[in-house]
């Protein structure tokens, strides 16, 4: 069986026929990973679905879109739709600047099922039932060719967008993860050696170079060893490996052009860290334990910038913190025990410029001082930050919207646990 690192998320919400307006409420909607709607009408509708389209199940076996619940003026985040029970938000997509792509799985069965939300008319549509992933698949820039893998089938294959055909490119038992040149000639993969690391950490990989249009595989000369995933910093220049393995979160940059390879960060996973590429400037950015740590593609420390500081009464620094490094002197006065307070779920607007994201508790314990985190808006370097969300909630997706004057929200409350909602805010402060 080819073998995988998977990540576990924790997502919340999915759609049922309820709206809620507010004060902010007024605009357009958009799906997806970001913040940036008109308001939508601040007149409190119910949000019934429409007739289904696209991936379609035998209308018997559709959800039955329960009415929604009266609008909560107490509510953490004012502009919502209230979705079934037990349905939990897998995927959040935007499709404009007012509609969103929710893929949620239902808790009882385990179906997954597809909806598409209108937040400025506050409809859900039941698109139907959808498969589950069976493999991966990533296509060339050229939209020419797409690359496929999975766990079961030897190599990476490329499937003609012209043709259909499809074909094997590597032969390597677990070859996996293939990031694509932007001139679509070919691809960087880690290629599976044939050696075994133990200890059940699946194979020795290598990073390779295969050209599509010749054939030709070539290993190249970087560290073998366990290399997890691999994505682009700098397209064509600098590659991320996220290589932490079991209880550790890691990451080098290995410099192409250069042949270098520098090993960025590994910690226990418990400590307070978070990362995030800024594909728009090829950064990296490292959030731990007090700092906004930015890297180049070269692995060298650029900036650094502290986390807010005094938000509100739970954000406020330790006055025991010293260093990143010295995880039993957090920067937070209330983290401690099982509360973790810290940044995280970062998100980039559309244009690059601005950086939204979660504070407050990441997980969840009996200990928490607040119930879930706010949201926060700042420059995209972290400077100036500014929460956009009045209250605490259980944030579990954030997505910008593509106009970027919204961010969508999947989210829950402590008094409702089995019941989800999927909303919008404005991403300026208010």
């Amino acid at each position: 069986m080819r073998f995988s690192r998977s990540l576990a998320i924790l997502a919340v919400v999915f759609l049922t026929a309820c709206s809620k307006s507010g004060p902010d409420s007024s605009g357009i909607g958009e799906p997806a990973a970001s913040a940036g709607q008109p308001d939508a009408s601040s007149d409190t509708a119910p949000a019934s679905p429409t007739s289904s389209s696209g991936p379609s199940a035998p209308s018997d076996s559709q959800p039955t879109v329960e009415p929604g619940a009266p609008a909560n003026p107490g509510f953490p985040i004012k502009a919502y739709v209230e979705l079934p029970s037990h349905h939990y938000v897998e995927e959040m997509k935007p499709l404009n600047d007012r509609e969103v792509l929710v893929t949620v799985r239902e808790g009882n069965t385990g179906e997954r099922l597809e909806y598409r939300v209108d937040m400025e008319a506050r409809t859900v549509t039941v698109l139907g039932e959808v498969s589950d992933k069976t493999g991966f698949e990533r296509a060339s820039p050229t939209g020419e060719w797409t690359a496929v893998w999975d766990r079961e089938t030897p190599g990476i294959w490329g499937v003609s967008a012209r043709t259909g055909e499809k074909v094997q490119w590597t032969r390597g038992e677990d070859d996996w993860s293939p990031i694509w040149r932007s001139d679509g000639s070919g691809f960087y993969y880690l290629h599976d050696t044939g050696e075994d690391l133990g200890d059940g950490a699946g194979p020795v990989h290598a990073l390779a170079y295969y050209d599509i249009r010749t054939g030709d595989e070539k290993i190249l000369p970087f560290e073998r060893g366990y290399w997890g995933r691999i994505s682009w910093l700098d397209p064509d220049r600098s590659i991320l490996a996220y290589n932490g393995f079991d209880d550790a979160i890691a990451v080098k940059v290995v410099n192409l052009q250069d042949q270098t390879e520098k090993q960025i960060l590994s910690v226990y996973i418990g400590e307070m860290v978070d990362i995030a590429e800024h594909r728009a400037k090829s950064r990296l950015l490292v959030s731990w334990n007090g700092w906004f740590v930015w890297y180049d593609g070269k692995g060298n420390e650029i900036e650094r910038v502290t986390w807010p500081d005094g938000l509100d009464e739970y954000t406020k620094k330790s006055p025991r913190y010293t260093k990143e490094e010295d995880a039993d002197r957090p920067y937070y006065e209330l983290t401690g025990g099982l509360v973790r307070i810290m940044p995280h779920l970062f998100r980039f607007s559309p244009d690059g410029n601005r950086l939204a994201y979660l504070l407050g508790v990441d997980g969840e314990s009996i200990d928490d001082p607040m119930p879930g985190t706010r949201i926060v808006v700042s420059r995209d370097d972290g400077r100036e930050p500014a929460f956009v969300t009045p209250n605490y909630a259980r944030i579990g997706r954030l997505e910008w919207a593509p106009s970027g004057g919204r961010l969508f929200v999947a989210f829950n409350v402590d008094d409702a646990r089995d019941r989800h909602y999927v909303g919008w805010v404005e991403a300026d402060p208010e």
